[in-house]
């Protein structure tokens, strides 16, 4: 049986904690994927443009099972959930990082302060 892949999305703010979110997605029984891959990666090629990183991103985001929201929605992750949104993937939103994480509804998200 194939595990579903989750692209777990998660502000700048947030990244120091991306050990403690890959672990839970994990233990859900998924497989993570990170925006923050494609950004790390293209981000040390010289000619790479915003563009490309989107383009990149955007891949991720159609190939996911899911698409997970940890902590605030950002500016840099809200394009990732609206396309996720418009594809008709499943949206699951926690909260409580790095320790606490819970499953949480998208109203109770605050927005980020990025």
């Amino acid at each position: 049986m194939s595990k579903k892949t989750v692209y777990a999305l998660f502000s700048r703010l947030n990244r120091k904690h991306k050990i403690h979110i890959s672990k839970f997605v994990l233990d859900q029984g998924a497989i993570p994927s990170f925006p923050t891959i494609v950004e790390d990666f293209y981000n040390t090629k010289p000619l790479t443009t915003v563009e490309t990183i989107a383009e990149r991103k955007d891949a991720i985001v159609r190939r996911a099972d899911e698409v997970w929201v940890f902590g605030e929605i950002s500016d840099d992750i809200l394009d990732d959930v609206l396309l996720a949104r418009r594809l008709g993937k499943k949206l699951r939103y926690f909260d409580g990082l790095p320790n606490m994480i819970a499953e949480v509804s998208e109203g109770d998200l605050r927005p980020s302060s990025e």
